[in-house]
């Protein structure tokens, strides 16, 4: 908004001439925004697996609290930009302390492997006995969406009925 005061020959004030802007539209746009973004980010925050989003560049946009939860190697690295390939190094190290290079290469090459695909699915199993069900689709922009689903419940509940059922035919 601006006004430009318009004065006679004699630099009397006769008047302005103002140009302005009605921007409610705008506004109102911005706090249906801020609303979407603060119901996303609601969403994210109450559910019970991990998520990841990754752009077209393979960087990463956003994840949810659990996300860190189930990788917490990834606190000191986990960053909007952040390269995947940065998540997977040091993954590597975490999980393989002990491994040369090389294991860890090629652990790196076996994970990326699993994204290659539009849709890809497979089972990790973590330090500590913890297995996850990473769930990964593209997007339509290109970008990935990760989800990650703790199973170790229901991979030792499988365990448990493979045993009994052994048991049962000695």
């Amino acid at each position: 908004n601006s006004a430009t005061p318009l004065h006679s020959e004699a630099g009397e004030l006769i008047g302005s001439v103002g140009l302005w802007t009605d921007v409610s539209r705008i506004k109102a746009t911005e706090r249906e925004l801020a609303q979407a973004k603060a119901t996303l980010e609601s969403a994210l925050r109450s559910m019970a697996d991990g998520f990841l989003l990754r752009d077209v560049r393979d960087c990463v946009v956003t994840w949810n609290p659990r996300y860190l939860e189930i990788y917490e190697h990834l606190r000191g690295v986990l960053a909007p930009g952040v390269h995947v390939s940065r998540l997977a190094e040091e993954a590597a190290r975490a999980w393989l302390p002990e491994g040369s290079e090389a294991e860890r290469s090629a652990w790196i090459a076996w994970r990326k492997a699993q994204t290659v695909g539009d849709n890809g699915r497979f089972e990790q199993e973590l330090p500590g006995g913890l297995r996850i069900l990473v769930s990964e689709s593209r997007i339509p922009d290109g970008g990935i969406v990760s989800v990650h689903h703790d199973i170790t419940q229901a991979r030792l509940a499988e365990q448990h009925m493979a045993r009994a059922g052994g048991d049962e035919i000695a």
